[in-house]
């Protein structure tokens, strides 16, 4: 799994762009684990393959980030960091007020994937 702090009250380091931005988690992030699963029967209907395929992780959290320069819109399947680690960006919801930003953010890692930021 990767190293992201998962409880409430602790601090994630978001990278996009050319900026770090810290996020203070305000729910627990969930990270679970994801992958594609086909099955291959025999003639009488009985499995006799299971393929899985395109393993990785998914992670769901929500925090605050301090400050005015949080860019209002992200790139759906674009990279993000989190704790220097990247991850696509699947969804997420960005609530801008004068002095902080509440982002909502899923994203997802695939183990076979190669990023660049």
């Amino acid at each position: 799994m990767s190293e992201v702090p998962v409880q409430k009250g602790e601090t994630v380091f978001l990278g996009y762009g050319d900026y770090t931005y810290a996020l203070i988690l305000t729910d627990d992030a969930t990270i679970s684990p994801i992958a594609d699963v086909a099955t291959i029967p025999d003639e009488h209907n009985a499995t006799t393959t299971v393929l899985v395929y395109n393993p990785g992780q998914h992670i769901d959290m929500s925090g605050v980030i301090l400050g005015d320069s949080f860019p209002s819109i992200l790139l759906i399947g674009g990279s993000i960091t989190i704790n220097a680690v990247v991850w696509r960006i699947e969804k997420y919801d960005i609530k801008l007020a004068r002095t902080e930003a509440k982002l909502t953010l899923s994203a997802i890692k695939e183990d076979g994937m190669t990023y660049s930021a």
